[in-house]
């Protein structure tokens, strides 16, 4: 959609169409690459180090 002027034009409220996929995004079921598998892993093993830390620190202040 274009306005007048040749930008892209804001969509009104009432417009409800849903915007197509893009030609290199991933799709619903699909898998994901090998990397984002990995930062997957690695992001969540750090998320769970960072909170048993806390979890020891709130209980054992005073080995910190």
């Amino acid at each position: 959609m274009r306005g007048a002027c040749g930008r892209l034009a804001l969509r009104r409220p009432d417009d409800r169409r849903v915007r197509g996929a893009r030609a290199g995004a991933a799709r619903a079921g699909e898998a994901v690459s090998g990397a984002g598998t990995v930062a997957n892993v690695v992001g969540g093993l750090l998320a769970l180090g960072l909170l048993v830390y806390l979890f020891v620190a709130l209980i054992k202040p005073e080995k910190f």
